[in-house]
C-alpha cells in the first residue's frame, strides 16, 4: 500500500529533476524533428517562407500567450472548421497572414523559416538552438553581417510577438552577435 511515512526502507530513488527535464525536452524535440516523421500527431501546419512545419496547438498554446489567444479566438475556430476535410484534420496557417492580422505587432514583415523554427524549438524543448547563418563573405567578422543581423532581428521580433520572455531577454542583449 502507498502511504506517507518517513521510512527509507523499500524506497525507490527517482532521477533528479535535471535528468527528467532533459528527457522530456528530448522527447518533445522529436515531435518537430523532420527526420523522425512524428507529424501524424500534429493538428496544425504553419507555413513559413514557402516551407511547412507540422505542429501541436496544445504545446504552442501552453508555452506562448500569443498562440493561446490565437487558437482560442473565434476567427481561428471558424478557419479550422472551414479548412479541415476528410483527409486531414490539420489546419494550415500562413505565418505571414497571422502576423498581418496583428499590424501593430508586425513591424518587420515576413520572417524566415530558420528564425521561426528556432522559436518553435524553444517552445517545445526549452532550449535555444541557433542555426548557423551563412554569410556570403568568407572574410566577414559578423559584427555587422547582414544575414546575422537579419536573423537576430527576426528572433527578437518573434520573441516579442509570441511573448516568450526568456528569448526576449536574450535577443535584447543580443549575445548572438558577439
Amino acid at each position: 500500500s502507498i502511504c506517507c511515512n518517513n521510512s527509507t526502507e523499500n524506497s525507490v530513488s527517482l532521477p533528479n529533476d535535471y535528468i527528467v527535464y532533459q528527457r522530456l525536452s528530448s522527447n518533445l524535440q522529436t515531435l518537430i524533428n523532420p527526420c523522425t516523421n512524428n507529424d501524424i500527431f500534429s493538428d496544425v501546419i504553419v507555413c513559413v517562407s514557402g516551407r511547412s512545419l507540422p505542429l501541436h496547438r496544445s504545446i504552442l498554446a501552453a508555452r506562448s500567450p500569443f498562440f493561446m489567444s490565437l487558437f482560442s479566438s473565434t476567427g481561428f475556430i471558424k478557419l479550422a472548421s472551414s479548412n479541415s476535410n476528410v483527409e486531414s484534420t490539420r489546419t494550415k496557417l500562413d505565418l505571414a497572414c497571422i502576423l498581418n492580422t496583428f499590424p501593430h505587432q508586425n513591424i518587420i514583415g515576413n520572417v524566415g523559416f530558420d528564425a521561426f523554427f528556432a522559436i518553435v524549438g524553444f517552445l517545445y524543448c526549452g532550449k535555444q538552438s541557433i542555426p548557423e547563418v551563412k554569410c556570403i563573405d568568407e572574410q566577414c567578422l559578423h559584427e555587422a553581417c547582414g544575414p546575422k543581423v537579419k536573423f537576430a532581428i527576426e528572433m527578437l521580433h518573434l520573441s516579442w510577438v509570441f511573448d516568450v520572455p526568456e528569448l526576449k531577454n536574450y535577443w535584447q542583449v543580443c549575445k548572438y552577435m558577439t
